[in-house]
């Protein structure tokens, strides 16, 4: 459910950084999340993300992003994501309802992904332009 390296640098296609400032704002986090997204979801991500910050530079929001690494999703070690593994970690504040749209938005059609194809679907969604 995380959100990756939405700065704005040249490693990304667009950016949280909504005002351009060099800072990602818990705003600005907030007005990107999904509409599947509750928001007590959404404040729980701002906790863990940006702890007691109002707002974080890219980098340490980049940073902060990255220590939720997909490898740990790979339970039996086989270099490879199920939906039944990506499902098991998901926290207990995710309805099955929102877990169902984040299974088929990530996976599609597919049982389960590579750890590569699945970092490069989730760097695809964090770069993909915000809906206006």
């Amino acid at each position: 459910m995380a959100i990756e390296g939405l700065g704005q640098s040249s490693s990304t296609g667009i950016s949280l950084d909504t005002d351009g400032d060099g800072l990602i704002s818990q705003e600005e986090f907030t007005v990107a999340k999904p509409e599947y997204v509750s928001d007590e979801q959404n404040a729980q991500l701002l906790n863990e993300i940006f702890g007691d910050n109002e707002s974080l530079s890219i980098d340490d929001f980049n940073t902060a992003m990255m220590e939720r690494n997909p490898i740990c999703l790979d339970t039996d070690g086989d270099g490879s994501i199920t939906q039944e593994e990506f499902t098991a970690a998901k926290p207990d504040d995710i309805t099955d309802e929102q877990n169902a749209q984040l299974l088929s938005d990530i996976f599609g059609d597919n049982e389960s992904l590579s750890i590569d194809d699945f970092e490069a679907i989730m760097e695809q969604k964090r770069t993909a332009p915000l809906p206006d």
